[in-house]
């Protein structure tokens, strides 16, 4: 009996460590694919990317909700910005057992008064809902619904 818990313990022991690790490359790899304000209708086929439009009346209402989100996603923790424009913001966040990154968009339209979001893991294939619930929760916390 005590051979088959010790044995239990070190393979998930082992599953956590290699799970880390996939994090850790997941962070240092980069994203899968540049995504810039040109390229970002461009969806991957994987169900691992989560996207949400915003339409206001009024481009005040617009420049109001773009600081809100920009707030509520420094705000969340596990974030980081990395690169931002007037009309387009990069963040990674990580998740917090297994640190996998994934990436964050903001793209604000000139013009159009719309903000979309866009929340995309890194690696694997499935993100088992991880960024949808991400966007949700950015929305809920700037106070705004999706379109």
């Amino acid at each position: 009996m005590k051979s088959a818990l010790f044995t239990l313990i070190i393979f998930v022991a082992l599953s956590f460590i290699l799970l880390r690790l996939a994090g850790w490359y997941s962070y240092k790899s980069g994203p899968k694919s540049v995504v810039t304000p040109e390229t970002f209708g461009d969806l991957p086929t994987t169900p691992n990317v989560a996207t949400s439009s915003l339409t206001f009346a009024s481009e005040q209402e617009q420049v109001s909700a773009w600081t809100a989100l920009q707030a509520v996603i420094e705000d969340l923790g596990r974030t980081s910005k990395v690169s931002g424009t007037s009309e387009f913001l990069h963040y990674t966040a990580r998740t917090p057992i297994c640190g996998w990154t994934d990436d964050v968009y903001l793209l604000k339209a000139e013009g159009e008064s719309t903000i979309q979001l866009r929340s995309q893991s890194r690696v694997g294939h499935s993100d088992l809902g991880a960024n949808r619930k991400r966007l949700d929760e950015i929305l809920e916390k700037a106070d705004l619904s999706a379109d």
